[in-house]
């Protein structure tokens, strides 16, 4: 009997296509069974390095994988317990103030008024109207604070169910390699070599960008925790906290989070003065981001442009909230790897190259 061992493209086009398809429509499907996992899975991915270094130096890998999760699970507990409760406070303390500030601002602005030589009853009105917009604003920004909030504690005690995810975490690092090896030995053999090149491309993408700005976040975080604080800042440990976490989330958390603490200034001393150190802090803190750790720590590895970003973070914050807006940057950079990937196969191949 005659074994026919060729498969046709369009066999193996089918082939990936399905499996693509399967796996989406379970992701779909169990969303909230998965990702525990998925978070499990993706905490490994990003710490298994220092677990591998830590073995390297006869440190036993269990012990290794132990140690890591135990911290990962530690800045958790302090996060749930310690940060957003604190952001709650934060909220109230400044929908209190706009009530009680709103003369304050007016006077402030008042000079600036009569330089323009505004009537009497025009500027009344002003003081009229910049109250009503006081009051909107301190609204949103509770309504916002409290939904990042809330929002925030549904996706990290979802993702991690408690304790689910961090066992998962361990586990994986543990047998790292192990597993590897057993993913790799179930690819077939005609896409394994094209699979393992495009696996090595979205892994130096994505490894370098999420392992970087973990960094920069981190440096961030305590750079902005240490200023707000030596600042006299109320709730500064906390805002500079929240600040350097959400850095993950470009463009829109340096703004909001500035305005915040700008706002807190001037409700806490009533004078400008302090709310021009604060925002001092916030350019060093910008030009130390963007000239220095950005560049030198996460580089270009996404390989997307500010607009792809914008548009990214905005399509995951309307699909998933705030588990989408975190997790948007590192899907969009595995996109655009098997992008890069799928194009220059493309080029490479007959259906580009052939004239006729």
């Amino acid at each position: 009997m005659e074994i026919h061992n060729k498969i046709t493209n369009r066999q193996k086009v089918f082939f990936i296509a399905m499996v693509l398809l399967m796996a989406i429509l379970f992701f779909i499907v169990a969303y909230r069974v998965v990702m525990p996992f998925i978070f499990g899975v993706f905490i490994a991915y990003v710490f298994h390095p220092i677990v591998g270094f830590l073995h390297s130096k006869r440190i036993p890998r269990s012990l290794s994988a132990f140690a890591v999760t135990l911290s990962i699970y530690l800045l958790f507990m302090l996060a749930v317990f310690e940060l957003f409760p604190s952001m709650r406070g934060l909220s109230v303390f400044l929908i209190d103030n706009f009530s009680i500030n709103t003369d304050a601002v007016f006077d402030m602005i008042k000079p600036m008024l009569q330089r323009i030589d505004i009537g009497n009853e025009q500027m009344e009105k002003f003081g009229v109207e910049l109250g009503k917009l006081l009051t909107w604003i301190a609204s949103f920004l509770t309504s916002a604070a409290v939904h990042i909030v809330e929002n925030g504690l549904s996706f990290a005690y979802s993702a991690f169910s408690v304790a689910l995810a961090p066992i998962i975490a361990f586990h994986v690092m543990k047998d790292w390699d192990d597993l590897c090896f057993r993913v790799k030995t179930l690819m077939p053999k005609w896409m394994e070599r094209n699979a393992i090149k495009l696996v090595e491309e979205i892994d130096v993408a994505l490894s370098g960008y999420v392992r970087g700005q973990l960094l920069v976040c981190a440096i961030l975080a305590t750079y902005y925790s240490t200023a707000l604080y030596v600042c006299s800042l109320k709730f500064g440990l906390s805002i500079g906290a929240f600040t350097g976490a959400l850095m993950f989330i470009p463009y829109v958390s340096f703004t909001v989070s500035m305005l915040v603490s700008l706002m807190v200034a001037f409700f806490q001393s009533g004078n400008i003065h302090m709310v021009y150190d604060i925002a001092l802090v916030y350019i060093f803190g910008s030009v130390l981001e963007s000239i220095v750790l950005t560049p030198y720590l996460v580089g270009g590895k996404t390989g997307l442009h500010p607009v792809v970003v914008l548009l990214a973070v905005m399509i995951g914050g309307s699909l998933r909230g705030v588990t989408g807006v975190f997790l948007a940057l590192p899907v969009a950079t595995i996109v655009a790897a098997v992008w890069r990937f799928l194009r220059s196969n493309y080029i490479k191949s007959d259906l580009y190259v052939c004239k006729k």
